[in-house]
C-alpha cells in the first residue's frame, strides 16, 4: 500500500491544503488547477542559483501556458521549442529568435521554415540525413542557425529513456560535426538529454564527459575548437510523493558542480529545464463523483482522469498523490484502505492508480488534490467523452479578490482568472 513517506515534511502539503481551502466554494464541484506564481518563481530562482552561468532554455513542451511563458520571458529566460507552432507561440509573446533553440533533432517542413522565418538561433541533429536536409533548406538563406549534434549514452534510473529515440554515439558525433563543415552548416557544439526524471547525477556526468570528449576529438581532427555544450533537461521533481523540490536541490547542486568544472575549462553551458520549473506551480483538485466496492477494494471515480489532467500517468509514466482537501493529512496514517482511483470516462484504461491509501469513509462529493501536476498534464489533455479540461485559477488573483471582497470572476473559455 502506498503511503506518504514518513520522512516527508508535512509543512509543504499542509500549506497547499490551506491554499485550496481558501478557494471560494463556487469553484468546487468538478476539477480545477490552482496556479502559484510564487512556486514558479522559486523553481526558476533555485535553478539559476544551483547552475550559475548556465543559460536556461525553458522546454515549453512541459507546459506552454501563457502564464508560464510570460513570466519566464520577462525574467530573461530563453526557450526550447520543438515545432513551428511552439516557435510562433513564442514569437507572439515577443521572444526573439536569438532566445530560441529548436531542439527537436527531426524537423518537418513547417518547423524548418519557422527557423528561417523567426531567425531561430540554434537547432539540433543526430543523423547525416537531417544534416543534409538542413543544408538544402538553409542554402542561400539570409539566416542560418547554429547546429548542435546530439549524443546519447546509457542512463540509469530514468523515468523515460530518450536515448532509445534520439542521439548518436560520441564517435559518430565527431563525424557529424565534420559533415557540418563539408555541408556549409554552422557547427557549434554538442547537446544531450539524459532522460526524464533523472535522479541519478551520474547520468549527467557521463554525458558531459562524452560531450567534452567529442569536442576535443573534433578539435584534434580539424583544428577548430567548439565550446558550447547543451546539457538538456531531465531534471526531476517530486510529484510522486509530494516532496516537490526537497530532493531536487541535491541533484541540481550536483549538476551545478559539474557545470562549474566544465566552465573552468572554457566550455559554455546551457540547459533545457522543463518539469523542474513548472511541475510545482500547479495543484489539481478533483471531485469524487462515484464510489464502488470491487473485489473488496474501494474504487473512487473522479471528475478528471487520464484523458484529461492525469494523462501523464499514461504518456509520462508519472504517478501522483491523491490527498483529501478537507481532511487532515495525518489521518492518512490510519483508517485507510488500499484504493483504486479512476477517471470519469467510459474507457477501462482511465485508471490513475490501483494502490492509493485513502480514507475508508471517503464519500461522493468530497474533494481530492494532487500537488505537483504542472508538467506534462494540461499540455496533452483532451476532451474525450465530452469531459471539459479543468480550468486554471490563479492563487494570486484569488487572494486579491478575497482581500478586496470582490466577487471572483467566473472561469472563462480562456481558463481565467490568471496572473497574466
Amino acid at each position: 500500500m502506498k503511503k506518504i513517506p514518513s520522512s516527508l515534511t508535512f509543512n509543504r502539503i499542509h500549506q497547499l491544503q490551506e491554499n485550496l481551502r481558501a478557494v471560494p466554494e463556487k469553484y468546487y464541484g468538478s476539477s480545477f488547477y490552482l496556479f502559484s506564481e510564487t512556486a514558479l518563481a522559486e523553481a526558476a530562482e533555485n535553478f539559476e542559483n544551483c547552475l550559475p552561468g548556465v543559460t536556461p532554455f525553458y522546454a515549453i513542451k512541459a507546459n506552454d501556458r501563457p502564464e508560464i511563458l510570460s513570466f519566464l520571458a520577462h525574467r530573461g529566460w530563453s526557450f526550447d521549442a520543438a515545432s513551428a507552432a511552439e516557435v510562433y507561440k513564442l514569437a507572439e509573446l515577443g521572444v526573439s529568435g536569438e532566445r530560441i533553440i529548436l531542439a527537436n533533432p527531426f524537423k518537418d517542413k513547417p518547423t524548418v521554415e519557422s527557423i528561417l522565418n523567426h531567425a531561430v538561433c540554434m537547432t539540433t541533429a543526430d543523423s547525416p540525413e537531417e544534416l543534409q536536409k538542413l543544408a538544402r533548406a538553409f542554402a542561400n538563406a539570409p539566416h542560418q542557425p547554429k547546429v548542435l549534434i546530439r549524443i546519447t549514452l546509457p542512463s540509469e534510473g530514468v523515468q523515460t529513456d530518450l536515448g532509445v529515440k534520439f542521439g548518436c554515439p560520441p564517435i559518430q558525433a565527431v563525424k557529424l560535426l565534420e559533415m557540418c563543415l563539408e555541408l556549409g552548416l554552422k557547427a557549434e557544439g554538442i547537446s544531450f538529454h539524459v532522460g526524464t526524471q533523472s535522479w541519478n547525477p551520474e547520468n549527467y556526468a557521463r554525458h558531459l564527459e562524452g560531450a567534452i570528449w567529442v569536442l576535443k576529438e573534433f578539435a584534434y581532427r580539424t583544428g577548430l575548437e567548439l565550446k558550447l555544450i547543451d546539457i538538456g533537461g531531465g531534471f526531476p521533481w517530486g510529484s510522486a510523493d509530494g516532496s516537490g523540490p526537497e530532493q531536487v536541490m541535491k541533484l541540481l547542486n550536483a549538476v551545478g558542480e559539474m557545470t562549474r568544472l566544465a566552465q573552468a575549462e572554457g566550455y559554455v553551458l546551457q540547459a533545457q529545464p522543463g518539469r523542474v520549473i513548472c511541475a510545482g506551480a500547479y495543484t489539481l483538485v478533483s471531485t469524487v463523483i462515484g464510489k464502488a466496492n470491487r473485489n473488496g477494494r474501494p474504487w473512487f471515480y473522479l471528475s478528471d482522469g487520464v484523458y484529461g489532467a492525469y494523462n501523464g500517468v499514461l504518456y509520462d509514466h508519472q504517478p501522483y498523490l491523491f490527498l483529501p482537501v478537507n481532511r487532515s493529512i495525518e489521518s492518512l496514517r490510519e483508517n485507510v484502505s488500499e484504493s483504486v482511483v479512476c477517471g470519469p470516462t467510459c474507457d477501462g484504461v482511465d485508471i490513475m492508480a490501483r494502490d492509493i491509501s485513502l480514507p475508508e469513509d471517503l464519500e461522493v462529493g468530497e474533494y481530492l488534490f494532487s500537488p505537483d501536476i504542472g508538467a506534462y498534464s494540461m499540455v496533452a489533455a483532451s476532451q474525450f467523452n465530452g469531459f471539459a479540461q479543468a480550468p486554471i485559477l490563479s492563487q494570486a488573483n484569488l487572494e486579491r479578490e478575497i482581500l478586496l471582497h470582490i466577487e471572483p470572476t467566473e472561469p472563462s473559455e480562456l481558463n481565467l482568472p490568471l496572473a497574466v
